[in-house]
């Protein structure tokens, strides 16, 4: 009897514990919050090497390697958000939640934005394995290329500009409408967490609506970008 009392008292203990280990997820958290630091460390490290032999090489200037460096400047600023987040990750302070948010629309700038400059640099090595091919089979005049070279250009500008312009929505209507009420916990500027939608009481209607229409919105806008990036580096054959 003495045994199944002690059987049944560890079994409750167990019990307990998983119930309160699927609703305690700081350690779940602090190992995001290492994962991404690491990750931001490791980003910062190889873009940054990246761009500083480019610039003391004096290969910024050169087709190949100048959509290359843009986009290290771009993953470097990536990285620095990743780790200003694990920073600020169990450290409050005062307008933490505006920080958080905020912090996370520059990051999904940040992220279009190379999804784009990795599309426009696959593009460049393309065009340029291309023009060398055809070149060496028929030959052509340089029209080609000057054109290939005005359209690179364009892209490289349309790869920070329309990122920005994209999110801009974001930062404009989401400040306005305060939508920054689902960022009060520390964990919400690790990476791309944005948690539930549900608005504190009292909270105003027509904020909450388009509070909950902006976050479809930047999750499409996320998403339609590495669609976009995806189908553009696999499908080739059509150019």
């Amino acid at each position: 009897m003495r045994r199944y009392i002690h059987l049944t008292r560890e079994m409750d203990i167990s019990i307990q514990n998983l119930t309160a280990l699927a609703h305690d997820w700081t350690a779940v958290y602090d190992a995001v919050r290492w994962i991404q630091l690491i990750m931001a460390i490791l980003s910062i490290a190889g873009s940054g090497s990246i761009i500083a032999y480019a610039a003391f090489q004096n290969l910024i200037k050169t087709t190949e390697i100048r959509p290359l460096f843009y986009l290290s400047i771009t993953d470097l600023l990536l990285g620095v958000s990743w780790l200003i987040g694990a920073i600020l990750y169990r450290e409050p302070f005062h307008s933490q939640n505006i920080a958080c948010y905020n912090l996370q629309s520059i990051g999904q700038v940040f992220y279009v934005s190379s999804f784009f400059y990795t599309i426009n640099y696959t593009w460049v090595l393309y065009t340029g394995l291309k023009e060398k091919y055809s070149r060496k089979l028929s030959g052509y005049s340089a029209l080609y290329s000057e054109q290939a070279y005005r359209i690179n250009k364009i892209a490289a500008v349309l790869s920070s500009v329309v990122p920005v312009l994209l999110i801009a929505p974001v930062f404009y209507v989401g400040n306005s409408a305060e939508c920054y009420w689902n960022f009060t916990q520390p964990y919400k500027c690790l990476l791309m967490h944005t948690g539930d939608l549900n608005p504190p009481t009292g909270y105003n209607e027509s904020n909450t609506t388009s509070c909950h229409v902006l976050h479809y919105y930047s999750t499409g806008v996320f998403l339609l970008a590495f669609l976009f990036t995806l189908v553009g580096i696999v499908v080739r054959q059509d150019f």
